[in-house]
Order: C-alpha cells, then sequence, then structure tokens
C-alpha cells in the first residue's frame, strides 16, 4: 500500500502534471494546424507580392517612357540639332539612358547620343534599325519594351524601351543595373527575393546578388514554372532547399517577376511559431511549480474553518457567521448550509414581528386610500394619513372620538351605525356607494366608500372604512357633458352639410346639422334611422353602393369623391363628398360631409377653355423661341471658336515681344563683350610683334594695363548679359507653364518691365514702379505677368493713342485684410464713361477692323478672377488717364489653378 501524503503535496503535483499534459496537447494541435495554414498564407503572399511588384517597377518604369515622350512630339516641329540637344540632356552621365536615338519612320537614325566615360556624345545619324525588333514592334503599339540585348551604338548589354508618335520613333537604352537599383528599392527590406527575367528567361535584375547580367535561368524550375504561365504560388525546389515562388508577367513590359520566400523551417513565420510555443511551455511549467504550493495551501485552509463553525454551532452559538467562502463549491455549500441553520431559527422568531410591519406600513402609506377603523359605536378608533389629506383633521383630532361636527351630521352617524347593524347580522361588505363628507374647511368632499368587519383582539368585530376621493373625477364628468353640449352646437353652426350614421346598423343617419337640413329640405326627424337611399338624397342610386364600396376598400377614410346628390324638391347638385369612421363609447360612427361644387366646376370648365387656347398660343410662340435659340446656339459656337483663335493669336504676339526684347537686351551687353576681346586681340597682335622686334618694359606693362581693361569690361558685360538671360527664362518658365510658387512682387514686375523695355523705348513712353520690397506672394508669376503685360500694351495702343512722352505709373500697397491693391495708371487720354462699364466684355473694343480684337481686357479679367482669385476693376476721366485697380490675396486659392 502506497505511502498516504497530505492534501496539499497533492493537490500541487495535480496542478503541475495537467498544465504539462495540457499545453503539450493544445501546443501540438497548434503547430498542426497552424503549418499548413502559414503555408498557404505564403503562397498567398509571394503570388500578391509577384503582382504588387510588378505593378510598382512597371510604374517606376514608366517615368523613363515620360522622358521620352516629349522628344518624340519634338520631333514633329523643332530641328534635329535641337532634338540631339534634348538626347544629351536626358543621357546626361549615363545614369539612367546608356544610349538614345530618334528614327524615322524607314528605321533610318536622325539623332542620337551614348553616354562614354560619363558624358553624352553624339551619334553619327548612319545607322539603319529598321530590321530591329524593339523598332518594329512599335508598329502594334506605340510603347514596347525589349529583352536583354547588346547595343551596337554603346557596346554594353542592354534594355531598350521604344516611344513611337506619327512618323517617330525614340528608342532608349537603359542598364541592367538601373533595373537593379530598381529592383532593390521595390523590393524594400523584406526577406522575400525579387528576380526580374525577360521572356526568354535571361536575367534583368534580381534584388540579391546570386545571379548577374550574363545569366540565362531558364533551367532553375522556379523560372521554368514561371515563363509556363504558372501564375500562383506554389512550392518548388530551388538553392538546395524549398522554396514558395509567385510570379507574374506585366503585359506591357513583357517581363516575368517571380518572388521567393524559404519554405518549411527556414520560414521565419514557422520558426516563430515553434520558438512562441517552446517558450509558452516553458514559462507555464516554471510558473505552475511556483504557484502549485501556494495554490494547494489556499484550497485546505477554508476546510479547516468550516470545521472550526461547526463546533460553535454545536455549542449553540447561532449569531456568529460563517468564515469567509473559498472557490471551492463543495466547501462554499456545507458553510452556507450551516449558516442556514442558524438562521433559521432566528428567522422563524422575527417572522410575525416583519408581519405586522409590513400591514402597518401598507397602511400608512396608501396614498389615495382613507382607512378608517370603527368600533360598533361608530367611534373611530384608527385614522391613517391619507384620511387627513382628504379629510383635513389629524389623527389627534379624531381618534377615540365620535366624528360628528367633525365630517359627520347626526343624521350621517345614525345612519353609519344603522349600517355597522346590518354587517354585523350578514357579514357581508357594502358595495361602494358615494357619500357626501364635510371637509374641515367646509367644502363637501365626494367619496366612494366601502365598510367590512374584521376580528379585533377581544374576539369582536372592528369595522373598516375604505374611502377613495372622486371629488376631480365628478367635476371631470361634469366638464365633460359641458364639452359635448359645446362640440352639439359647433356641429349644428357648420356652414357645411354634415350628417353622423351608425355603421352597425346598416349606415342609417343618427344626426344631421342644419346646414344638411337647409341643403337637402328634409327635417332632422324625417332623415332619423334612415339611410340616404331611403331618404332620397342620391340622384343615381348606384352611386351609394360605389361610395360605401370605396370608402370601406379606404379602411374607413375617403376623401373627395364627387356625387351627384338631390334636394328633396328634386333638383341636383354636384358635391364634394368626404367621411371618417370615428368610435364613441364603443359604436362605430360615419362622419360625411357634402359640399356643393357645382358652380365651382362650371367655372374650372369656362378656365379650362380658356387654358386649351393659351396652350396653343403657347406652343407657336415655344416653336419660335425654339427656332431662334438653335440659331443663338450656332452664333455662341462660332464666337467660341473665334475667341479661342484670337486668344491663342494674342499669346504668341505677346510670346514674339518677348523674344524681340531679349534680343535687343542682350544685344548691348554681348557687343560690348565683343567689342573688348576684339580690342584684346588686336593688342595681342601688336604685343606679339612687339615681343619679336624686342619686347620693353613699356610696352609689357602697357600690354598688362590693355588686357585687364578689356577683361574687366568683358566681365561685366557677359554678367549682365548671364542676369539678363536668367530674368528672361523665368519670366518665359512663368508665363508658359503658370506654375504655382512664391515670388516678391517688386522681382516678378522688374523681370517683366526688363522683357518690355525695347518695347516700350519705341514708344516712347515711360513706365514707373512704385512697388515696396517684401511683398511676398504664393501664386502664379506667369499670370500675373501676362496680366501686366496686357495692361501695359493696352496703355500703350490705345491710352496714348495720338500722344507723346506719356507716363504708366504702377503701384503696390498691402490691405490691411492682409490682401495687396496693385494699380496700374497711365496719363493718356481715358476711356468714355459710356465704355467703361463694358470694358471687361469679350469682343469690345472701339478699333474694330483697326487691329483691336476686344479680348485683351477680357483676358485680364479672366486671370485676375479664375485664377489669381481676386478682382479687378477700373476707373478712367477722360482726357485724365485710365487706372486699372487689382486686388490680389497673398495666397491664390487652391481651386484656381488652371489657365484660362
Amino acid at each position: 500500500m502506497s505511502q498516504p501524503i497530505r492534501l496539499q503535496t497533492y493537490l500541487g503535483l495535480l496542478l503541475v502534471v495537467t498544465t504539462a499534459i495540457t499545453f503539450s496537447l493544445i501546443g501540438g494541435v497548434i503547430l498542426a494546424y497552424r503549418i499548413p495554414q502559414i503555408n498557404a498564407e505564403a503562397k498567398a503572399a509571394v503570388q500578391h507580392q509577384a503582382s504588387e511588384k510588378a505593378r510598382l517597377l512597371e510604374f517606376a518604369l514608366a517615368g523613363l517612357e515620360a522622358q521620352l515622350r516629349p522628344i518624340v512630339t519634338m520631333a514633329h516641329y523643332a530641328r534635329l540639332s535641337e532634338i540631339g540637344d534634348t538626347l544629351d540632356a536626358i543621357i546626361d552621365d549615363g545614369a539612367q539612358f546608356n544610349a538614345a536615338y530618334l528614327i524615322d519612320e524607314s528605321g533610318k537614325i536622325r539623332a542620337g547620343g551614348v553616354a562614354r566615360n560619363g558624358e553624352a556624345s553624339r551619334v553619327t545619324p548612319t545607322g539603319d534599325l529598321s530590321r530591329n525588333t524593339l523598332f518594329r514592334a512599335t508598329e502594334k503599339t506605340s510603347i514596347a519594351w525589349s529583352d536583354k540585348y547588346l547595343s551596337a551604338q554603346s557596346g554594353q548589354v542592354v534594355i531598350g524601351v521604344a516611344v513611337r508618335q506619327g512618323r517617330w520613333t525614340v528608342i532608349g537604352e537603359i542598364s541592367p543595373a538601373y533595373l537593379r537599383e530598381g529592383v532593390t528599392t521595390v523590393a524594400g527590406k523584406s526577406a522575400d527575393q525579387v528576380l526580374v527575367v525577360d521572356r526568354t528567361g535571361e536575367w534583368i535584375a534580381a534584388s540579391d546578388r546570386e545571379f548577374g547580367p550574363a545569366d540565362n535561368l531558364g533551367h532553375l524550375s522556379i523560372v521554368r514554372n514561371a515563363l509556363a504561365g504558372q501564375q500562383e504560388g506554389q512550392q518548388l525546389a530551388h538553392a538546395g532547399g524549398d522554396v514558395f515562388a509567385g510570379s507574374a508577367t506585366p503585359q506591357r513590359l513583357g517581363w516575368t517577376f517571380i518572388v521567393t520566400r524559404p519554405a518549411g523551417l527556414a520560414n521565419p513565420d514557422i520558426r516563430r511559431a515553434l520558438v512562441v510555443i517552446l517558450f509558452g511551455f516553458s514559462g507555464s511549467m516554471i510558473i505552475g511549480l511556483f504557484i502549485a504550493p501556494w495554490w494547494s495551501r489556499r484550497l485546505s485552509r477554508p476546510l479547516q474553518r468550516m470545521i472550526d463553525r461547526t463546533h460553535q454551532l454545536a455549542d449553540g452559538n447561532y449569531t456568529g457567521k460563517t468564515a469567509a467562502h473559498s472557490r471551492i463549491v463543495e466547501l462554499n455549500d456545507f458553510g452556507t448550509d450551516l449558516q442556514r441553520m442558524a438562521d433559521a431559527i432566528r428567522e422563524r422568531e422575527a417572522s410575525l414581528a416583519r408581519s405586522e410591519e409590513r400591514l402597518r406600513a401598507t397602511i400608512e402609506n396608501a396614498p389615495s386610500v382613507a382607512i378608517q377603523w370603527y368600533d360598533r359605536d361608530a367611534i373611530c378608533r384608527y385614522w391613517n394619513p391619507a384620511s387627513t389629506a382628504i379629510y383635513g383633521f389629524t389623527r389627534e383630532e379624531t381618534v377615540g372620538r365620535s366624528l360628528v361636527g367633525m365630517i359627520w351630521t347626526e343624521a350621517q352617524r345614525d345612519e353609519f351605525i344603522e349600517l355597522i347593524r346590518e354587517i354585523e347580522r350578514t357579514g357581508e361588505p357594502t358595495p361602494p356607494t358615494e357619500f357626501a363628507i364635510r371637509h374641515k374647511e367646509g367644502r363637501l368632499v365626494t367619496v366612494l366608500a366601502s365598510v367590512f368587519a374584521i376580528p379585533d383582539a377581544h374576539g369582536g368585530h372592528q369595522f373598516v372604512c375604505l374611502d377613495i376621493d372622486i371629488t376631480e373625477r365628478k367635476r371631470a364628468e361634469s366638464a365633460l357633458l359641458a364639452s359635448q353640449q359645446e362640440l352639439e352646437t359647433i356641429f349644428n353652426a357648420s356652414p357645411v352639410p354634415m350628417s353622423v350614421s351608425d355603421l352597425t346598423r346598416g349606415c342609417r343617419i343618427i344626426k344631421v346639422n342644419d346646414a344638411w337640413v337647409r341643403k337637402f329640405g328634409h327635417e332632422s326627424a324625417e332623415a332619423f334611422g334612415r339611410t340616404g337611399s331611403e331618404v332620397g338624397m342620391y340622384a343615381d342610386p348606384e352611386d351609394r353602393a360605389r361610395f360605401i364600396g370605396r370608402f370601406t376598400a379606404g379602411v374607413g377614410i375617403y376623401d373627395d369623391m364627387e356625387l351627384w346628390l338631390r334636394h328633396a324638391g328634386g333638383q341636383q347638385f354636384l358635391a364634394r363628398v368626404s367621411a371618417r369612421v370615428v368610435e364613441v363609447a364603443g359604436q362605430r360612427l360615419m362622419l360625411m360631409v357634402s359640399e356643393d361644387i357645382t358652380e365651382e366646376r362650371r367655372m374650372q370648365a369656362e378656365l379650362r377653355g380658356v387654358n386649351e387656347e393659351l396652350e396653343a398660343r403657347v406652343l407657336q410662340r415655344t416653336a419660335a423661341l425654339t427656332e431662334s435659340n438653335n440659331e443663338l446656339a450656332a452664333a455662341m459656337e462660332n464666337l467660341k471658336t473665334a475667341q479661342g483663335q484670337l486668344i491663342q493669336s494674342e499669346k504668341l504676339a505677346a510670346l514674339g515681344r518677348l523674344v524681340a526684347g531679349v534680343a535687343h537686351e542682350l544685344n548691348t551687353p554681348i557687343g560690348n563683350g565683343l567689342m573688348a576681346v576684339t580690342t584684346l586681340e588686336s593688342h595681342h597682335r601688336d604685343f606679339t610683334q612687339a615681343l619679336a622686334d624686342g619686347l620693353r618694359r613699356s610696352t609689357l606693362e602697357t600690354f598688362v594695363t590693355n588686357v585687364g581693361t578689356a577683361a574687366d569690361i568683358a566681365t561685366r558685360n557677359l554678367e549682365r548679359a548671364a542676369e539678363l538671360i536668367a530674368s528672361f527664362k523665368q519670366v518665359a518658365a512663368d508665363q508658359t507653364s503658370s506654375q504655382r510658387r512664391t515670388f516678391d512682387l517688386q522681382t516678378v514686375i522688374e523681370e517683366i518691365l526688363t522683357a518690355m523695355r525695347p518695347t516700350l523705348r519705341r514708344s516712347g513712353h515711360l513706365v514707373e514702379t512704385l512697388v515696396p520690397a517684401g511683398l511676398r506672394f504664393d501664386s502664379f508669376p506667369g499670370p500675373l505677368g501676362q496680366v501686366l503685360t496686357n495692361l501695359i500694351d493696352n496703355a500703350v495702343r490705345h491710352g496714348f493713342e495720338g500722344h507723346e512722352g506719356g507716363t504708366i505709373r504702377i503701384s503696390a500697397a498691402r490691405l490691411d485684410d492682409g490682401q495687396v491693391e496693385l494699380r496700374v495708371a497711365d496719363n493718356g487720354r481715358g476711356i468714355a464713361a459710356e465704355h467703361l462699364p463694358r470694358v471687361f466684355d469679350p469682343f469690345f473694343t472701339t478699333r474694330l477692323g483697326q487691329g483691336g480684337s476686344g479680348l485683351g481686357l477680357n483676358i485680364v479679367h479672366n486671370i485676375v478672377v479664375s485664377v489669381l482669385g481676386g478682382s479687378v476693376a477700373a476707373e478712367s476721366t477722360p482726357g485724365a488717364g485710365t487706372c486699372f485697380i487689382l486686388t490680389l490675396p497673398a495666397t491664390a486659392p487652391v481651386s484656381h489653378r488652371h489657365e484660362p
């Protein structure tokens, strides 16, 4: 026989063993369920990653396509030398493109460049690519990508992209190293490996260094399956182990993107699951070894407390309490039963006292029932608070006394005693009866009272009187009766014929008002108890059946049915009939209203005739208006077309003036620089001759001085030319792109005036600027420059017509609300008052046929309002000049981004 052990030890071992077995089973089940799930997730993940990486790299390579599109567009109008410069700029140091060529429709290279030693160099346009696979692919699609091939120009293995538009094609050659960097960027820091191969299995790019540009990977199982069209995640053997592989082939690139992830124990998710389960098992065992002894002691303590409580009960101590409950149900039940034994004895002793307290609390707290107890001589023995509330007398005033002179008269007291005697004789309570009892304040209180007998403590009877105050109910009943009489009066006073019929008696009339009697010619007594047909109120008996049927289908509600009804004298009239069903005291009644609309229908018939005539006239007018609108729409479309052409002409004219200004302004510094260099060349010849004849110190000093002077003149003039070119480039960029940027208003205005200075100089007019520095804008300098150019040009061409030596003043100031007010004023001939409101209208001009299009100020208005988000107004006095006031926000609204 085994050695017995303590309960505490046994419980501790049981907890440790149970924990170990449970965790082992659960861990095994989790691994058996989770590992296939991880494998399925990995297959789906690599397939998703392949599609996603392919999409990302395709999106990244779209940037290279975007660089070639402008070149093939420019080929339709630009010179080959300009296109060659552009190709050199794109190739640059060969970071993206190794080479790029412009090819005509016959396959001849017309321009090209190749990167050599980190710089772009020109390619002699003699090659013929008409049989080139990539060139021929553009016959089917405007953009095509090639497999890897050896470039004839650069001598390197490259990837080609071709963009075709019309008869021109541009081919760009990209180094696989650039693609490898792109794939590495797309792959990111993920543990998955990304491999890109072309249609023949040639290596194009990869996220690792296992393979290189010279490798053909068609023999690998992951490549072979991908090229065979297996576009779902699979587990394949690769590199001495198993991997999950997914692939995707974008239609535009034609390459295959393969993403792999290790399988089996090499998969980080499976290793992570194993580690978590092992750590969980170890942790649970360690925690169990610490918790088991403490838990076993905790379970054994309550049993000892129960034994102590049992000793107390055996000694007759019922007032004590059972020790605190444990977490063991059986021990709790045992302790509860012990406590119930002690509590049952105490509960029996207190039960009777509680019952009496409940009864008295019920009587004392009844809020609306007055309860009194009387002996057989009508002496009050009990008076509850509700009795005080109803009658006004307190308990001290009534208990132990006769209530004569308080709530009763002598006669009422004698009547109550007689009632008590009847109850003693029969033993039956009295039914609820109304009594008028006097309140302490002298007013009468109507109560509904019931009296019955209960035993007293001496074997006799006490008589209980229950009173409910119904004074307010009686008053409400009186008010209801008065209301019914008032409704009866209103019913009879209504000017509309009304009748009430009993639906339960076949819709027989039980009430009609005075208007009904006057309209139908029947007295109330004559109609009472009869149906409408019996009275003869329907001109057609079938109308009544139709009305009742439709009324019933409408679930007791019907509005505005038109019927022909008849007067007692035989006259017929058309009536609008409405009906409702109401329930009164359980009786279903139909309220029927009949309104005479004979005259109304006659007027409507006349009105319909008038309307039909008006509609015919409207149709005639509508046809005429439709024809006129079609003609106006055609004219408007022609105007819009002409307006677009004129706006384009205005822009080209502005561009021409800008080019003329650039040429004129650059002429002076470049001419001065050329003169200085030419002079320096003459001094150099003289110095060379003097050197041959024998150089003297004075000649050398003169030559050095001349060289310094010429170099200084050339430097200053070339720096001025560089500043002008930078300014003109900024103005040209702003006016052609309409890009939003931050700028200083004073700087933009100076750049615009610099470009216009030759035009202004030829016109003989002066432009003054009073624009403070520091007025910063976050807006569109190009559209703003177009506005100022148009306003200045408008002043020169129109404001100063017939004037010489005019002045244009441009001023600006910041307003209190943060906006900037820009004024362009001239002292020319001004604008006539009748023309001023229309100066911003399209095609409005006073020089029609003399070169004026009428769109200059309309373009100004559209740009200021729609692009810059401001407002423009004009002020003018004939003979004194014109001022255009522009109110502009320092930050243009985001929604105003498009050129008008």
